[in-house]
């Protein structure tokens, strides 16, 4: 399905909201806005059967991820939740955020592509220290910084659930590697960390190798860059 406005997203939310038996549904690629996210919400609250659903490459924005969340305070079915490349900001991130501290059926989101910058990374923190079911997060091209990797990396010291973190392209320079080098010595849930395409080179390919000494859980660890160094562990 592709292209598909606001007005004929409210014809697939019936369809969703009355299903009994749908359970995937990919409308990544359309021009669905806040409008369209409102309409699937609504359907999301009432549906009990939809485990998967794929809108990236939309439009839905902060006030659309809104309606989404909310819906995920409701649904107790859906387990994966695409979302990348959709204009979601710090503010949509604490929307969904908010919502997965209650939720207890999601475990996997993937989110590149919204610039959610260091205060959005801030509220991923803080949620994964609540959160006991999200196992893959993938939140690269965030724009979140070397800041927004020490809230995070503070999180993964607590957090014995996340088992996958994507946090490619992130302006992550050796600050953030360093932190979160630290938070894997003590980590004991995390098996796949990526951070290709970040300021990582060989000096903190050493502080991971130090840290995976102490950690016994992570497999695979991606931290190339146009160097294309890659360690599987």
């Amino acid at each position: 399905m592709r292209k598909l406005p606001d007005a004929a997203a409210q014809f697939v939310a019936i369809i969703l909201r009355n299903s009994k038996t749908l359970t995937e549904l990919d409308l990544q690629q359309n021009r669905i806005g806040h409008i369209g996210a409102r309409y699937l919400g609504d359907a999301l609250r009432h549906n009990k059967t939809l485990t998967y659903l794929n809108i990236h490459y939309n439009n839905i924005g902060d006030d659309g991820i809104h309606y989404l969340a909310d819906a995920l305070r409701h649904n107790e079915t859906l387990t994966r939740l695409y979302i990348a490349n959709n204009k979601i900001t710090q503010i949509g991130a604490q929307h969904l955020t908010t919502a997965l501290r209650d939720n207890k059926t999601l475990n996997e989101l993937v989110m590149g592509g919204n610039q959610i910058g260091a205060d959005g990374a801030q509220h991923f923190a803080a949620m994964l220290r609540d959160n006991k079911t999200l196992t893959t997060l993938h939140i690269g091209n965030g724009e979140i910084g070397d800041v927004g990797v020490q809230y995070l990396a503070a999180a993964l010291q607590d957090n014995q659930t996340l088992t996958d973190l994507s946090l490619v392209n992130n302006q992550i320079t050796h600050v953030g590697a360093q932190y979160l080098a630290t938070a894997i010595r003590d980590n004991k849930s995390l098996k796949k960390l990526n951070l290709q395409m970040n300021n990582i080179g060989d000096f903190e390919a050493k502080l991971f190798a130090t840290a995976l000494q102490y950690n016994k859980t992570l497999n695979t660890l991606y931290i190339s860059d146009t160097n294309t160094i890659s360690r599987s562990c």
